[in-house]
């Protein structure tokens, strides 16, 4: 059972224009709804990287969306990043695959640089959101850089 805390919820540039567009409610809707629920303790709001439960983080990538968070879920053991619209199917590890409504493109670009070579040395495992054939994988160092490793099925 989950602990009974607050519902961690996106930083603040990109919470009330991600509580618009989940809801299509206008902005000052959606604003006092934000302010409500955070006033009466129902969600609380993080600002940028951090821990929302014990080994569960998220780091927040600006390239996509203005503030896009991924869970990074670790047990001191081994580490699983869920690669969201990151990284949402293997096929975008490739670095130039970015989709065509990411926001910052380029800043898209140096995020999957620096968040594949993270992972590749640290051995994470990914978790691809939208891939129909590979759930997840790890990445391998080779002469042509950071490739896609033996893929993971989950039963």
């Amino acid at each position: 059972r989950i602990p009974e805390v607050g519902r961690e919820i996106k930083d603040a540039e990109a919470r009330l224009a991600d509580l618009q567009r989940e809801t299509d409610l206008p902005r000052p809707t959606a604003y006092r709804l934000a302010t409500a629920l955070e006033r009466h303790g129902v969600v609380s709001f993080l600002e940028g990287d951090g821990e929302i439960f014990p080994g569960i983080n998220v780091r927040t990538f600006h390239g996509h969306t203005s503030a896009m968070q991924c869970p990074v879920i670790g047990d001191g053991s081994s580490t699983l990043l869920y690669g969201a619209d990151l990284l949402p199917t293997a096929s975008h590890l490739h670095l130039p695959w970015i989709m065509g409504f990411d926001v910052r493109p380029l800043v898209t670009l140096e995020e999957k640089r620096q968040a594949l070579a993270e992972a590749a040395d640290e051995d994470w495992l990914l978790f691809f959101e939208h891939d129909p054939s590979c759930a997840a994988t790890r990445l391998v160092r080779t002469d042509k850089g950071i490739v896609q490793g033996e893929g993971v099925t989950f039963e």
